[in-house]
């Protein structure tokens, strides 16, 4: 009879984040999870410790995030590490829980080097340690293809999805809708090729309402139109911000080469309108005109966006079949981790042999 082994889940534990969702779906497999939540040491917010996340690599949030993530992993006797986006662990602190015969997992949705200098510095540390980890799971394409060429560390391709507990169908309170009630919505960290097309639906005279990271840089024509919020949503936000759209915008990231996101499945699992960029992954899951909408350009995310929200039935219908598309096609945590962790348990069972 094959025992459950001691899992160890380290990442960044904010009910907002999809690390979370996955960490509940491990825990629906497996008896013996313990969490680790790097929110308790890698959240200062003072300039030092900005910079350290970036270049060193050295200071207090380091040392003391390293230190105890191995006192807890020796405190369990972890047989199995996952680690979710584990761009703060020292290439030394792997090496000690492979030495220890601990099998070490890594889970990341971001391209290893993104093309923004500052994304690329924050992944230096997992970059330099990679190589000691026994598999590696990826979202980005372009990493995928690259690490099964070289086939050190073992890679797998895995799938962005949503939390089916979170998002919903189901509809805003009248209060709460006439709070988040917005004509187009994206929620999203800010990148020049996004501002691009922001501009050109304020150039229309539509309403456009943003939320996330790095809005305080974009110009000045975009910070003034009113819909700018330069802050996070916390988890209940997010959720109301969705449901009260009635276009979900999705822009997918250039810096990490996406031709997804979380929120290409969040919007429609929330009975929203999505009109995201047009790429493969978004069609090998969507069919344009009947589950989604997409675009290429400026010019045909301006009249697809006019066009829709003139028509409020069409616009209903397609978001209707977009959320049943989601539940059909089971685009979830849940799936994806299922699959996933079939993958991790038979490679663990094949590096422990016949102990296992």
């Amino acid at each position: 009879m094959t025992t459950s082994p001691r899992i160890v889940y380290a990442g960044q534990l904010d009910p907002a984040g999809s690390c979370f969702s996955r960490l509940n779906a491990l825990r629906d497999l497996e008896p013996a999870v313990t969490e680790f939540d790097t929110l308790r040491f890698l959240n200062g917010s003072s300039l030092w410790k900005k910079f350290d996340r970036r270049f060193t690599h050295l200071g207090s949030e380091f040392r003391h995030s390293n230190a105890a993530f191995l006192e807890l992993c020796d405190a369990v006797k972890a047989e199995i590490v996952w680690i979710d986006k584990g761009w703060w662990l020292w290439p030394s602190t792997i090496k000690q829980l492979r030495e220890r015969g601990v099998f070490l997992v890594q889970h990341n949705t971001d391209k290893l080097s993104p093309q923004n200098w500052a994304g690329s510095s924050v992944y230096k540390l997992l970059r330099n340690g990679l190589r000691s980890y026994h598999l590696y799971f990826t979202s980005n394409l372009f990493d995928h293809a690259r690490l099964s060429a070289i086939g050190n560390p073992p890679t797998e391709l895995t799938h962005l999805g949503f939390d089916p507990q979170r998002f919903t169908a189901l509809p805003l309170s009248a209060d709460l809708a006439r709070t988040w009630q917005t004509d187009l919505l994206f929620v999203g960290h800010h990148e020049p090729r996004t501002e691009r097309f922001i501009l050109a639906l304020l150039d229309a005279e539509l309403n456009v309402s943003i939320y996330g990271h790095g809005w305080a840089s974009a110009g000045q024509r975009v910070r003034s139109s009113g819909g700018v919020h330069c802050r996070m949503l916390d988890a209940h936000e997010y959720e109301c911000a969705l449901k009260g759209a009635k276009i979900g915008l999705c822009f997918v990231s250039e810096w990490n080469g996406n031709q997804n996101s979380g929120r290409s499945f969040e919007i429609p699992a929330s009975g929203t309108f999505l009109l995201a960029m047009r790429s493969q992954q978004h069609l090998d899951c969507f069919q344009e005109g009947a589950d989604a909408e997409f675009f290429e350009d400026e010019s045909e995310l301006v009249r697809k966006a006019k066009y829709y929200l003139e028509r409020p039935d069409e616009r209903s219908a397609i978001a209707r079949r977009g959320h049943e598309r989601c539940i059909q096609s089971d685009y979830s945590w849940g799936r994806y981790m299922r699959e996933d962790w079939a993958k991790a348990r038979a490679q663990y069972a094949a590096f422990k042999g016949p102990r296992a």
